[in-house]
């Protein structure tokens, strides 16, 4: 499948939960847009998205990707990509999960979610994130066991 829409809570909530020595867990947010590429196929040229509910689609700045608000978001037209990092830190396989993928909308589109280790210059694919819900993934389901630096 193709990339569909990604939305900035699913950006913004694409998060770790790290296991510390104390038992808590840490959070990391992808924070930086590494890289972006629009395909053309969708209904305008350039980062669009908007705010759920509400408007839609409207121009918008890549930083919709990673400024933390669930309500904005940018879409990505099938075919077309955006790479985040972690600046704070990175995820790393631990107990259970380890990435979190939220997708707001509810248009039956799914996202192929690839993790590197080198900041996005190879990727190997984690799994497809579904509409409407948080997506939950698991490194060592795919024997990924390097420190994940970009999504």
């Amino acid at each position: 499948m193709g990339l569909r829409s990604i939305t900035a809570a699913f950006i913004a909530g694409i998060v770790s939960f790290a296991a510390i020595p104390e038992a808590k867990s840490a959070i990391i947010v992808a924070d930086t847009v590494i890289d972006y590429f629009d395909s053309g196929a969708g209904p305008m040229v350039g980062p669009y998205g908007g705010t759920f509910p509400g408007t839609f689609p409207v121009p918008v700045p890549l930083s919709h990707a990673t400024d933390g608000n669930a309500t904005t978001f940018v879409s990505l037209p099938q075919n077309s990509f955006i790479t985040l990092g972690f600046s704070g830190g990175f995820v790393f396989d631990g107990p259970g999960l380890d990435l979190f993928v939220s997708e707001v909308g509810s248009n039956d589109e799914t996202a192929n979610i690839f993790v590197s280790s080198d900041f996005g210059v190879t990727f190997t694919l984690l799994g497809v994130a579904t509409t409407a819900t948080v997506s939950g993934f698991d490194l060592g389901a795919i024997g990924f066991t390097e420190n994940v630096n970009a999504v």
